[in-house]
């Protein structure tokens, strides 16, 4: 959970430039020693108040916001896919799986958010949002999901170096 709070916080730092990634993934999220950090910006779109929504080139299926199959996201496509990672992070697995690339799109279009197992099944409703289909039904920031997840641990540091 360290490492997702820290991950968040590289996101968080984007946004706050006007910045969205648009390919969260595991690959992109560096280790050194006890600090993760976001890397590989080369999808990273700047977003400015008169352009709210944006078409993006591409991104990794397995971690790709539903909306993205539009051509149109955006901040809150960098949340989604947070949600993928805290998934596979608390879960082992990948949300959904397919046999290509189109197969795995349409489930992060159709199919329900999976649930967690039982002993992380607290973290659901916080997966729900991160997850939801409707870019409007996700937190609307970083911040919203750092406020989550210190209910769960007050002494977890959200403020990563």
């Amino acid at each position: 959970l360290r490492f997702f709070v820290q991950a968040a916080r590289g996101v968080q730092a984007l946004h706050e430039r006007s910045l969205v990634h648009f390919d969260i993934k595991p690959a992109n999220i560096f280790l050194k020693g006890e600090i993760a950090r976001l890397g590989d910006y080369g999808l990273s779109k700047l977003v400015t108040e008169s352009r709210n929504s944006l078409s993006f080139g591409r991104g990794t299926p397995y971690y790709m916001a539903p909306e993205m199959l539009k051509g149109r996201a955006d901040h809150r496509a960098d949340l989604y896919s947070l949600g993928v990672i805290l998934y596979e992070m608390l879960s082992g697995e990948k949300p959904y799986t397919g046999r290509s690339a189109l197969d795995v799109l349409e489930m992060h279009r159709k199919d329900p958010v999976p649930v967690l197992p039982t002993f992380v099944a607290r973290f659901q409703p916080m997966l729900e949002r991160l997850m939801a289909k409707d870019p409007d039904k996700r937190f609307s920031s970083v911040e919203e999901v750092m406020q989550v997840i210190v209910t769960f641990y007050p002494s977890l540091e959200t403020r990563s170096a």
